[in-house]
């Protein structure tokens, strides 16, 4: 039998490359076990004089008969319940006999096909969830059931065999027996079909808790009547141990144990109102059961869950690990092509110096300007990336020496200022009362704020661009110092600011953008800031500019 998953629906469970030979050796399998329990049911579960049962474990056999063979369950149904009952109808002819088995026997199929039916429809996964239970209930056990022993009633009131008075009384009593039937039967299946089976290192802790199980029953019937209540914190405590077939069986078993004491006339629900007696137990034992399976159903889909998180934990490391390898290997392999393009711009760049010396006309001077302008420019971007993939691998690592605030923010104002001169742009440097000297990478952070000065400058047509920084906490031995670069440049849009910070990401990535760069000046400036216990980040209103910040942690001198 295939089992159900979610892209395996109960509908499609007997039609997985099931030959015909396959499917007659399961349905006789259980039709013996449909025949053997109602044989079983009658001899100990019969309530005198009516010989009706409070249990039918055959209906939920039935229904796992439909389940597997569909239609071709139905002649095995039939013939199991017809032999099984034959015996169990005391009519006065055995052509009546025969009849009235038949038509209990018919009902019975009909029963196990409508539950089959009802479960594909309602329910084609089965029960999964706490929340199937009511469903199940409803449509598997109850509807199906009522049908059938409307159908069986019906006839034998017909024929005189019980008084219409005693239908209603009939009907449900032939309902509650079916209905705890597949209630008992079905979760077994459902374990089963999970691979929720019992390990052979769980048989012996599962037998201790069985037969303490059933003899808190036997107890509870014989002698303390209060002991019943010890039943569900005891089914309770095997769902929450481990979540097995085992327990559904343990349940079966102690559901036919309690049904066999009370219709001895023992137990605490034999009171002097015999019907009352009966409901009490009928309630007693669905309550149990719904309450055990429903709470099965909550740890299995618990256990579904962490090992659906285990699984994804697993596969997130793993790509984790694939991102780190990828990570490590581009950023070697930009190293490497950065080396390699050095040495040939160098060359370049020292023979176009060479040949500057000679004697040149106008036009060969103006081209070549341009070629050592154009040299210049791809060494600073073949720097630029050779740096950053350094930062990015960390093998850059933080290089302390003293060094003082005032000249590091007026070296950087100096590296831009023709640049900015040649914009017409006023270039401001602010700072607030530091210590003389303090200790850090004065490299790195020379890095990270022409980073934002150079931006500065060339995304700002007109206005100013100012360098500014401020201490922003301190103690007798470290400070925290924001860096600002602030431009009156064209902003950027609070969508955009998100992402500027990644590698190789600009405001314009298109091939046609009005401002070059390669896209890794503000990602190598955040790597900076968080080598040096710090952050970075930016505050901008488009059309009026921008505030490019980033922290780091400095020592005092």
């Amino acid at each position: 039998m295939a089992s159900p998953t979610p892209t395996t629906p109960i509908s499609n469970m007997a039609h997985h490359a099931l030959g015909w030979s396959v499917i007659v050796k399961q349905m006789l399998v259980g039709g013996m076990a449909y025949f053997l329990l109602a044989k079983f049911g009658m001899a100990l579960f019969s309530l005198q004089p009516s010989n009706i049962t409070l249990l039918w474990l055959p209906s939920g056999i039935g229904l796992l008969m439909c389940l597997a063979g569909r239609n071709r369950a139905l002649p095995f149904i039939f013939l199991a319940s017809f032999a099984a009952n034959f015996h169990g109808m005391a009519l006065p002819s055995l052509g009546l006999q025969i009849l009235h088995t038949m038509i209990a026997a018919f009902a019975d199929s009909f029963a196990a096909w409508f539950a089959a039916f009802m479960l594909r429809r309602h329910l084609p996964f089965g029960l999964s969830r706490p929340f199937d239970l009511i469903p199940f209930t409803v449509f598997v056990c109850v509807i199906p059931t009522l049908v059938s022993a409307s159908f069986l009633a019906g006839n034998l009131a017909l024929g005189g065999y019980i008084a219409w008075t005693q239908t209603v009384n009939f009907i449900l009593m032939l309902l509650v027996a079916d209905s705890l039937g597949i209630l008992l039967c079905y979760p077994m299946l459902e374990a089963w079909k999970k691979q929720h089976r019992i390990t052979s290192a769980e048989i012996l802790p599962w037998l201790l808790l069985t037969v303490g199980i059933l003899t808190i029953v036997h107890l509870a019937f014989a002698w303390m009547h209060a002991m019943i209540f010890l039943l569900i914190p005891a089914f309770l405590y095997m769902v929450f141990r481990k979540g097995h077939v085992g327990e559904h069986l343990t349940l079966t078993m102690a559901a036919c144990l309690i049904v066999a004491e009370a219709s001895h006339n023992l137990g605490p629900f034999q009171i002097a109102n015999a019907e009352l007696g009966r409901q009490m137990l009928v309630f007693f034992l669905f309550s149990t059961a719904m309450t055990v399976t429903g709470m099965w159903l909550q740890q299995q889909q618990l256990l579904a869950k962490q090992a659906l998180i285990e699984d994804q934990n697993v596969q997130l490391s793993q790509a984790k690990e694939a991102a780190e390898a990828a990570n490590i290997a581009k950023s070697n392999f930009l190293a490497n092509l950065s080396h390699e393009m050095r040495t040939p711009l160098h060359q370049i760049h020292g023979m176009a110096q060479l040949v500057g010396r000679e004697p040149l006309s106008q036009k060969q001077m103006d081209r070549l300007h341009k070629l050592e302008v154009s040299c210049v420019r791809m060494t600073d971007l073949v720097d630029a990336i050779l740096e950053f993939t350094r930062i990015d691998s960390g093998m850059t690592a933080a290089q302390e020496a003293p060094f003082a605030l005032e000249d590091l923010l007026s070296g950087v104002a100096s590296m831009v200022e023709e640049q900015a001169a040649s914009k017409q742009l006023r270039l401001m440097v602010e700072s607030t009362d530091f210590p003389s000297r303090m200790i850090g990478d004065v490299r790195l952070i020379r890095m990270a704020l022409f980073n934002y000065a150079n931006n500065a400058v060339r995304f700002t047509e007109h206005g100013s661009v100012i360098l500014r920084a401020q201490l922003i906490e301190e103690n007798a031995l470290l400070g925290v110092v924001r860096f600002e670069v602030e431009d009156t440049g064209i902003g950027i849009s609070p969508e955009n600011v998100t992402r500027l910070f990644s590698v190789f990401e600009q405001v314009d990535n298109s091939p046609t953008r009005k401002f070059g760069g390669l896209g890794v000046g503000l990602a190598m400036t955040r790597k900076i800031a968080v080598v040096m216990s710090g952050d970075a980040g930016c505050e901008s209103i488009p059309g009026k500019g921008s505030i490019f910040w980033f922290t780091v942690r400095l020592r005092r001198e």
